[in-house]
This record gives structure tokens, sequence and C-alpha cells, in this order.
């Protein structure tokens, strides 16, 4: 049999190393966690006015319309503190069904213009529901609707 010698100052490291560990092992999984303190939900800083999400400002529509020949054509103005990221419309009829959707592009020079050219017709008289949806890039959304009578800005 072989003995060996650990220095007492080794020993002395290996038990308070296997003490730290039993506590920590108590502690978290004997014991629980503890609840942490109830705070007052007014003194507490909001994200959302440390960072708001987007403003959708404008959603112009009046370039929306039926007629062949033109281009119809949606825009939005969108502020972000960090950017918009991602820029979605939705159109609805007026009882919420979706007529289409799809992403908006930023104009080249107005970074808060995006344009959305629709590929589906809507007759003249009908209303319709443009929803856009804008995303910062730390996940923030805002949200805006309109209504919008199809050939009423004649």
């Amino acid at each position: 049999m072989t003995k060996v010698f650990i220095h007492p100052d080794l020993l002395a490291y290996r038990q308070g190393m296997q003490e730290a560990l039993r506590q920590v092992v108590q502690y978290n999984f004997v014991d629980g966690l503890p609840q942490p303190e109830r705070v007052d939900p007014e003194a507490c800083i909001l994200w959302e006015d440390v960072l708001p999400p987007p403003d959708i400002e404008l959603i112009f529509v009046d370039t929306y319309q039926e007629d062949e020949g033109e281009q119809d054509c949606i825009t939005a103005q969108v502020y972000a503190d960090l950017g918009a990221v991602s820029v979605h419309v939705t159109i609805r009829d007026d009882e919420g069904n979706r007529i289409e959707s799809g992403e908006m592009c930023p104009f080249l020079n107005q970074p808060n213009l995006w344009d959305y050219l629709p590929g589906i017709r809507v007759p003249r008289g009908m209303d319709v529901i443009v929803e856009v949806t804008a995303m910062d890039c730390m996940g923030g959304i805002g949200t805006r609707r309109v209504g919008h009578t199809m050939g009423e800005n004649e």
C-alpha cells in the first residue's frame, strides 16, 4: 500500500471547497431560492419609457386605388429610436377577412418612409382596413390601422 502525504494547507483548501459546495447545494436545491422583495411598480423604470416601440405616425392610402393602369401604393411613415428593421402591412375587408399582406420596403433616401405595392385589385366602394406593424432591432412592436373606402379620394 502506498501512502500519500498531503500538505495541511491543501487539505484545508479541499475541506473548505467541500463545505462551500455543500452550502451551495443546500441553499439552491434543498432550501430553495429566496423570493425577491416586492418592489413598488410605480418606482420601476419601464422599458417602454426608456426605449419606446416604433411609432407609425402616418399611413397614406390615397394612392391605393382600384383603377386599371395606375400603380397602387400604400405608404407608411415610421419612427423608431433604433430604426425599424421590419414593416409589415395587412389589408383586410370590413369583415376582417385578409385580402393580402406583405413586407413594406424602405425608401432609399428617406429611411422613415416605407411603401408597399399591392397586387390584388379591390373593387370601387369596398371598405378596407390597412394595418401596418413595425418592429425595431430590440423587438419593440408598433401597430396602426386606418380605414379606407376604395375610390373615395377622387
